[in-house]
């Protein structure tokens, strides 16, 4: 990030959300641009659906961290197939690792989801027709922007999400060391006290907006799913288990699996 702009730039920057919604018929199907918040540049990637004569669906991605899974190290494949098969606009929240303790990257974020939300009503898209999605260790930077109170979300899909590391303590198997190993990393010692870390014994949590949550029968955090959805149990909220599928399968989601996430969408 840098503090340092002229005017030219800080125009250009302000003005890429409408740039994002009204594409020139030179555009491509990816693009990267940098938004500018209290002076700090924050990137993000842009991902278009096949159609873009009307984008008035957003969907805005934030990534788990492919190092925790071994699964994949980039995400552009996933958002262009998320653009593809939903059709809808899918803005990928581009963030650093951490440099300084777990909460200035989650801020960072939620800077960023809160500026996304509000230029994009600017710019005459319904908050009903964006949709926060995150994989993996991203779930708690989302149950965080829940928490933050700043953004009124209205719909959420979490992929395989990593609810509660305590859940998973005495579990020895290579994918939960790996994720211990993360939240050491991401965390000191009297951080992973937080709630952050550990929602479902937060008795004040509560999730508000319509949730779906995927994940697959064989994955080792498939339990806590189960009783997150139990949580913050509400008729609008889903829960979507594929069978024979363990961490990591959305970089081979399919067009059928996409059916039932299209069904939450509308």
């Amino acid at each position: 990030m840098s503090n340092e702009f002229d005017t030219d730039v800080k125009y250009r920057l302000y003005r890429t959300i409408s740039e994002i919604l009204a594409p020139t018929i030179s555009k491509k199907n990816i693009s990267n641009y940098k938004i500018l918040i209290d002076d700090n540049l924050l990137p993000i990637r842009v991902f278009y659906p096949r159609s873009v004569s009307k984008l008035d669906k957003v969907i805005i991605f934030i990534h788990g961290d492919g190092e925790v899974t071994s699964c994949f190290s980039k995400y552009g494949e996933i958002c262009k197939n998320m653009a593809l098969y939903t059709e809808r606009l899918v803005i990928a929240i581009d963030y650093n690792k951490i440099k300084h303790g777990y909460m200035q990257m989650i801020n960072e974020v939620i800077d960023t989801v809160v500026f996304l939300y509000d230029e994009l009503e600017k710019n005459g898209i319904l908050r009903d027709d964006i949709c926060l999605v995150g994989d993996s260790t991203a779930s708690f930077i989302i149950t965080s922007i829940n928490k933050s109170n700043r953004v009124n979300v209205f719909k959420e899909i979490l992929f395989y999400p990593i609810i509660d590391n305590y859940l998973m303590i005495n579990d020895n198997n290579s994918f939960i060391k790996k994720v211990k190993d993360y939240y050491s990393y991401i965390a000191y010692k009297k951080d992973m006290k937080d709630d952050c870390f550990n929602v479902l014994e937060d008795d004040n949590y509560k999730c508000s907006c319509k949730s779906m949550i995927v994940v697959g029968s064989m994955d080792s955090v498939a339990s806590s799913c189960c009783l997150y959805y139990n949580k913050i149990g509400d008729k609008k909220n889903s829960l979507l288990k594929f069978d024979f599928l363990s961490h990591g399968f959305l970089k081979d989601m399919e067009s059928d699996m996409y059916l039932e996430i299209n069904k939450f969408l509308d």
